[in-house]
């Protein structure tokens, strides 16, 4: 039933009337949440001949803007993104305005933006810090930004998730030592795995070449040498790797 509604929007008429009639918009919001979100202009068509009949709340909106996203349509799906989040405010919906930070958030990276990109990946992990997706990008961005040594920008992002996935919290930890700000986090990761993950954004830092956050780091790191006894050995081979 549901394929025969994708392929043939006609049949939304018969929705208008008769005892399905109270049903028709969370019945069709259902069908956003399923699926719709495929490149098919017919599906695209399909929901906007629904907006006659049925209420344009965010779940309707976020549905149109990642068709939109995915057809190449990139101003209209940010405008299509941007009446999700209203209608989110509005609602009190707090998973719709997560998924509508992060199409925001892809439109940014998609034309450059990473300024944007990462305001709204943040103001994403701020309102639900588990959701996947939302770390992925906040850690992800994040390691970039370290690389360019924008360590200030970095700690931005990773803090809303850090208490929440180990990669976050061991670049935090770095952007924390870096500013000689205070950290009260918990994290469960094994210690084989804590040393991985902190080598790698050591050698994010050290990529960036920005010597005064690198001063910083290896000053403020004598800190935390009870849990990794191998730091100053390792600082010394990044620097001799950045030498050769």
């Amino acid at each position: 039933m549901f394929e025969t509604l994708f392929t043939y929007p006609r049949v939304l008429r018969r929705h208008r009337e008769g005892p399905l009639a109270t049903d028709r918009a969370a019945y069709l919001s259902g069908l956003v949440a399923q699926g719709m979100a495929a490149a098919d202009p017919q599906r695209l068509l399909w929901l906007e001949q629904s907006a006659a009949f049925v209420h344009q709340g965010t779940t309707w909106h976020l549905g149109r803007a990642l068709l939109l996203e995915n057809l190449g349509r990139q101003e209209d799906a940010r405008q299509a993104f941007e009446a999700s989040l209203q209608a989110a405010a509005r609602s009190l919906g707090p998973i719709s305005a997560v998924r509508a930070r992060l199409g925001l958030c892809r439109l940014a990276l998609g034309r450059g933006d990473i300024p944007e990109a990462a305001l709204q990946a943040t103001e994403a992990a701020r309102i639900n810090p588990q959701d996947p997706e939302a770390q992925l990008i906040c850690t992800n961005l994040a390691e970039t930004l370290l690389g360019a040594g924008q360590v200030v920008e970095a700690a931005r992002l990773l803090e809303p998730v850090a208490s929440c996935a180990p990669s976050a919290a061991l670049g935090y930890l770095v952007c924390c030592l870096c500013l000689g700000q205070d950290l009260d986090l918990q994290v469960d990761v094994d210690q084989a795995e804590a040393d991985r993950l902190l080598k790698g954004w050591i050698s994010r830092l050290w990529d960036s070449r920005n010597t005064e956050m690198m001063g910083s780091f290896a000053d403020e790191c004598s800190s935390v040498l009870g849990l990794f006894e191998w730091l100053p050995q390792f600082l010394a081979e990044e620097t001799r790797r950045l030498q050769a």
